[in-house]
């Protein structure tokens, strides 16, 4: 079975579902896809300190409204998929990078405000 590899690139990224997002891939039942993904701020480097004043290098260009959430790639078209149809996808191995971070709070949106952590912990 083929092996694809999808690389964070203009074509492959997004912030958003969105089912009306051409593929960027098209495979067969059974092949495999490889990603290669963003951290969820669009950081293409590590960052070396957890300081706010730091700023890694992020992707660049974004469209605004279609990529403002996480970075999300795809999607993957599969042949023979219809709509209503439910797909099984085996997740055979995650490689965290070397580096990461996370935040919760201290911003409005959705989830932080039915979270209660709009305006911080």
């Amino acid at each position: 079975m083929p092996i694809y590899t999808i690389v964070p690139e203009r074509r492959t990224l997004h912030g958003q579902f969105c089912r009306d997002f051409p593929p960027v891939l098209t495979i067969e039942p059974g092949d495999t896809v490889v990603f290669h993904t963003l951290d969820a701020a669009w950081n293409i480097e590590p960052r070396r300190s957890a300081l706010p004043t730091e700023h890694p290098r992020k992707f660049a260009p974004r469209i605004e409204g279609r990529d403002n959430g996480h970075a999300l790639c795809g999607p993957i078209a599969i042949r023979g998929a219809e709509p209503g149809m439910t797909l099984a996808v085996h997740i055979e191995d995650i490689r965290p990078g070397t580096w990461g971070w996370n935040s919760a709070g201290g911003w409005e949106s959705p989830v932080n405000t039915r979270m209660g952590i709009a305006q911080g912990l």
